[in-house]
């Protein structure tokens, strides 16, 4: 059996079909066992996830309900008691193999790793390879949960922007323009608080000689910022919206190291 949770909620049988989980409560549940899998998620929490500030009355009850329920969806002869009752919850067994978010959890260490080695060819496939398991840019994106469960899947989406930030990053320093221009415009437009990738995108365009263009975008980030929020661009951002205005940042790709190193750490 497969878990994919990086997108829409999918469940794959041990022949690759889409065993389809339709009840809201019971799409609910695995997901929140799927965010702790081989962990207790006690019951308490089990409710806030499926409920939040309105539970029903008979909450054990209908909890079991639906624990019952859905354990006989995902029944599997060669793992029969996937999901096990525990002393103050429920928890669910999940081998790395079952589940995306494992695989990209270890594409994202490889590819850091690589980072720190220096390696940058390695790095860029490792950021490729993580992008490539996502289904949609938000985890379990028809599925709401609350609480705690809410924030990890808030979580798991800053882990798909930090390896779209990484990989365009390394391509920008490489120069391939044509790749980073257009992803880059999309993904500025949908998380807009995401200094690091204007400072990229203001980047790529000075360094694909549209100067204009460059210092445009940094006017969209000021004035966004200003009306949204009453606030200028962090000082890296100010910095280089200066030396793109000055041509004074006439060699980009070595100046690049230095200004991202700052924009991490803003």
């Amino acid at each position: 059996m497969r878990f994919r949770i990086l997108g829409p909620l999918e469940v794959l049988g041990n022949d690759g079909n889409l065993i389809a989980i339709t009840r809201l409560k019971h799409r609910q549940l695995l997901c929140s066992l799927l965010l702790r899998a081989n962990t207790t998620v006690t019951t308490d929490e089990l409710t806030e996830a499926l409920w939040g500030a309105g539970p029903p009355r008979s909450i054990r009850s209908n909890l079991k309900t639906n624990v019952s329920r859905l354990r006989t969806e995902l029944f599997d002869e060669a793992v029969p008691n996937r999901i096990q009752t525990c002393a103050f919850g429920y928890l669910i067994k999940v081998e790395p193999h079952e589940i995306d978010i494992s695989a990209f959890d270890l594409l994202m260490r490889c590819g850091r790793r690589a980072l720190r080695d220096h390696d940058l060819g390695v790095a860029a496939q490792a950021f490729e390879d993580a992008l490539a398991m996502w289904r949609a840019p938000d985890p379990l994106c028809d599925v709401p949960l609350h609480g705690s469960f809410a924030a990890r899947t808030a979580d798991l989406g800053e882990q798909r922007l930090a390896a779209f930030e990484e990989l365009m990053e390394i391509r920008v320093m490489d120069g391939q323009l044509d790749e980073v221009i257009g992803p880059l415009r999309m993904e500025v437009s949908r998380t807009p608080l995401r200094e690091r990738l204007w400072g990229l995108l203001i980047l790529a365009l000075y360094q694909d000689g549209r100067r204009a263009e460059a210092l445009d975008t940094y006017k969209q980030l000021r004035a966004w910022l200003r009306e949204e929020l009453g606030i200028d661009p962090t000082a890296s951002i100010q910095k280089l919206h200066q030396e793109v205005l000055t041509g004074e940042l006439s060699s980009p790709l070595s100046r690049a190291a230095p200004y991202f190193r700052a924009a991490r750490s803003s």
